[in-house]
């Protein structure tokens, strides 16, 4: 990974924005509150900027457009302190210089991540490394990478925040059980999962997995019947509880959708459930 050698003002005139920013979106949300911080506290994050391929007079911000933007365009600034690479880098090492900045900020988009966790996929090869240089948890950039693979009318779904990443890699998995993706039945399942809470999604996913020919409409009233159930009050120490909310907050589920998970998987995994 390049390595910045020294650290100097360089005049805003010298610096350009090219190929390296992960972040895609809201690059210009905020800048009023961040001009403000730095105006009363200085720049206390450097921007990063190695030599421009296409412009070998000057400096191609790697990490730091937002805070570019707020010293030029509302700070009015003439210069702006920098890490300097003294040499171009790659359009890989600069993704992941950029990504582990903003990551870390934790104000990238949604889909700016997707795409960010994809790029690095194709560039690493596994998603251990992804992981790495984003600092996110695993299990997100296994989740966003396969996103990638979702089929068009489901990607456009998560994009349009209809249905998360992981509801539409479940609803792809049923829809594929002939062997081939079928598009109607997925915008079925859609339709009727995005109506429900998280255990009647469930219920209906695993009975249309079950019964892939019934009607879709007597699977729905069979999963929202109510059954009987087991009420527990359980007191889970720090050792488990903290390893759980970290669960629950990468797959975007409830403590206790969590722990049902969990039930759930052990008793399969047992044998004390049906197919």
């Amino acid at each position: 990974m390049p390595r910045i050698s020294r650290y100097a003002p360089l005049p805003v005139s010298d610096l350009t924005i090219e190929r390296f920013q992960a972040r895609k979106s809201n690059t210009g949300t905020d800048l009023e509150e961040l001009a403000a911080s730095i105006e009363k506290w200085g720049l206390l994050q450097p921007i990063v900027v190695c030599k421009s391929l296409n412009h070998p007079t000057k400096w191609e911000i790697v990490c730091g457009q937002r805070r570019y933007l707020a010293c030029v365009k509302i700070l009015q600034r003439s210069e702006i302190m920098a890490g300097i690479i003294d040499e171009p880098v790659s359009v890989g090492e600069g993704y992941a210089l950029s990504a582990s900045e903003n990551v870390v900020r934790l104000d990238m988009t949604r889909k700016d991540l997707i795409d960010l966790c994809m790029v690095l996929f194709k560039r690493y090869g596994t998603i251990k490394d992804v992981a790495s240089e984003t600092k996110l948890p695993y299990p997100i950039c296994r989740k966003y990478i396969r996103y990638d693979g979702l089929p068009p009318d489901l990607k456009a779904k998560v994009d349009s925040n209809e249905v998360s990443v992981d509801l539409a890699m479940k609803i792809q998995d049923v829809a594929s059980g002939s062997g081939s993706y079928d598009q109607d039945e997925s915008n079925a399942l859609v339709n009727k999962l995005k109506t429900v809470d998280n255990p009647i999604q469930k219920k209906i996913l695993k009975l249309r997995k079950h019964h892939p020919d019934a009607d879709l409409e007597k699977l729905v009233e069979e999963a929202e019947k109510p059954d009987l159930s087991m009420r527990l009050s359980l007191v889970i120490g720090e050792e488990l509880a903290q390893p759980l909310k970290r669960y629950s907050n990468e797959q975007e589920l409830d403590e206790k959708e969590a722990v049902l998970d969990f039930i759930e998987d052990s008793l399969e995994r047992h044998g004390y459930l049906e197919g």
